[in-house]
């Protein structure tokens, strides 16, 4: 039924923008919106629900104001009770985006991480995303610890509490990013599902890391994400280093996305990958740099459903509100660790992290970081060379054997790069000196 007092003036010669303005009236006394202006006057429409502001500020005026008019509702009313509640709205970009890092939106409420205390939701404070999860001091993961305990070395299990909980502050502080390497069924997948479960599905990206790195309309699908889980890289994803390091750190970015206005935003996005081998780049022009940006989990314990060691239900199990609520507390825990002493727990050397994440790589790279080493006075023939990793790879049972032609141009940028040494041609030698393969490590692989 039309509203009574909308009904009549209708019935008047009011004009059209004093019948916006009463309908719009009506429909902010039970909404609460925020307008943002872009280029080209395109708008962003927020409308408050549940404790945040979601963009769906047009679709409820549009909505109640057909409720309200019903058959008086024309394209022309709408349209202007939608510019009428936008220009009293108007926010800049700047409020909208201010995000404090200790205080995250919950189910039951808005939480300081650092002092634990709670306030109730209200809307006269802007967030855009909730975790959907309920804070309970009390509450335990029991379920979660105990695939941790059985799914990594002790060394990383205070780094994955410290992780978690820098996945739940909106800052960068850190540069790092997250790489998961092992074998099939060894956890990874689970470990990843587990950020979607703690966050929310809306709250994290799954963008693959070559759109990220290539595409410029990508970088919008990080706005306001707590995370961006990659799951099997290639070496084209990690290409763009550069690219990686602006993702890793306190840049700001340009959001582009299709048919919006681009707009500029400092992302806090942490990124997490996974993938069975490690895929290694060629050619690094500051290695440090790159390889210090990376912590790295190794999963290597597999399961099996044969020996009864695979539960089909874990992730199930890790999802209860209970285990959630839980891993909230302990995440938490870790946040005020790593705020404490200002860094991961037990970090790696860059060169601890390139030898592990080029032992778990492709078997080129496996064999590089397992068995080539320097050794003064040396001298390795590139003719035997390739044929010693030809040997490494039949005893190790690798498939993906890279051609003669692709294991000389890697290598020679590898061995310029770990050892400083040149390739050698002349006197009838082909090689390089200072170089031999320790052919004890030939079947040292995780």
């Amino acid at each position: 039924m039309v509203n009574k007092a909308i009904e009549n003036l209708f019935l008047t010669k009011a004009a059209l923008s004093e019948k916006a303005f009463n309908i719009a009236k009506i429909i902010c006394r039970k909404y609460k919106f925020k307008a943002v202006k872009g280029d080209n006057d395109k708008t962003e429409i927020y409308v408050y629900e549940n404790g945040i502001y979601a963009e769906k500020g047009l679709q409820i005026i549009e909505e109640s104001t057909q409720k309200i008019c019903e058959h008086l509702a024309s394209k022309n009313v709408v349209n202007e009770v939608v510019a009428t509640i936008v220009r009293q709205n108007y926010i800049n970009r700047s409020e909208l985006d201010f995000v404090n890092p200790d205080e995250i939106c919950i189910e039951n409420g808005i939480l300081n991480m650092r002092t634990k205390e709670r306030r109730e939701h209200t809307s006269d404070e802007v967030f855009l995303t909730k975790i959907p999860i309920k804070y309970d001091k009390d509450a335990k993961c029991d379920v979660w610890l105990n695939f941790l305990n059985s799914s990594l070395c002790e060394r990383d299990l205070d780094v994955a509490q410290e992780w978690f909980g820098y996945c739940l502050y909106k800052k960068n502080i850190e540069k790092k990013a997250l790489i998961l390497l092992g074998p099939k069924d060894s956890g990874k997948t689970v470990f990843l599902n587990t950020f979607f479960k703690l966050f929310g599905d809306k709250n994290c990206s799954g963008t693959d890391l070559h759109d990220l790195m290539n595409d410029k309309f990508a970088t919008e699908s990080l706005y306001k994400k707590y995370c961006n889980v990659s799951d099997e890289l290639n070496s084209d994803d990690l290409r763009n280093v550069v690219k990686f390091k602006r993702l890793t750190g306190r840049t700001t970015m340009q959001g582009e996305p299709k048919f919006k206005s681009r707009f500029n935003f400092e992302p806090y996005v942490k990124l997490i990958c996974g993938a069975n081998k490690m895929p290694m780049l060629t050619k690094i022009e500051e290695p440090e740099s790159y390889y210090d940006r990376w912590l790295v989990f190794v999963f290597d314990n597999v399961v099996s459903m044969k020996d009864g060691t695979m539960d089909k239900t874990l992730i199930d199990k890790i999802g209860t509100k209970g285990e959630l609520s839980g891993m909230l507390n302990w995440a938490l825990d870790g946040l005020d660790r790593l705020l404490k002493n200002g860094e991961f727990s037990n970090l790696r050397d860059w060169r601890d992290n390139e030898r592990i994440m080029g032992s778990n790589g492709k078997s080129l790279y496996s064999f590089f970081e397992n068995c080539v080493v320097k050794e003064e006075g040396a001298f390795q023939d590139n003719g035997e060379f390739y044929d010693l990793y030809c040997e490494y790879c039949k005893l190790n049972d690798k498939s993906d054997i890279s051609s003669k032609d692709a294991f000389g141009k890697t290598v020679i940028h590898k061995i310029l790069e770990k050892f400083s040494e040149k390739r050698y041609n002349g006197n009838g030698k082909n090689g390089y000196a200072n170089i031999t393969v320790n052919k004890e490590n030939f079947l040292r692989i995780d």
